[in-house]
């Protein structure tokens, strides 16, 4: 699902409340911090939640050049929703 990209662990989202209430603190965050790329990410992942539930979307370490990423996937369009470091923070409460 991302090209070039090693899976190191991968599991479903287990818990809806917990993924979405993780998620706007880091939406709340990027926007403090003008952080693009969180605000992305966040944002496709809160829409992603609404629209497909929790058990539609993959949550993976992966590795990539060399880097650890957290990324999700959307499991009905096999989709890239959105990748952020350092993955231990940004998998907290996933994996």
């Amino acid at each position: 699902m991302v090209p070039g990209a090693a899976v190191i662990q991968q599991a479903t989202v287990a818990n809806a409340d917990v993924f979405r209430a993780l998620w706007r603190a880091h939406l709340a965050r990027g926007q403090a911090e003008q952080d693009v790329r969180i605000i992305a990410t966040a944002a496709s992942l809160l829409e992603a939640l609404d629209r497909l539930g929790p058990s539609q979307i993959v949550a993976a370490r992966i590795s990539l050049a060399g880097q650890e990423w957290g990324a999700w996937i959307d499991l009905e369009r096999s989709l890239l929703l959105g990748a952020a470091q350092p993955a231990e923070v940004y998998l907290a409460g996933t994996l």
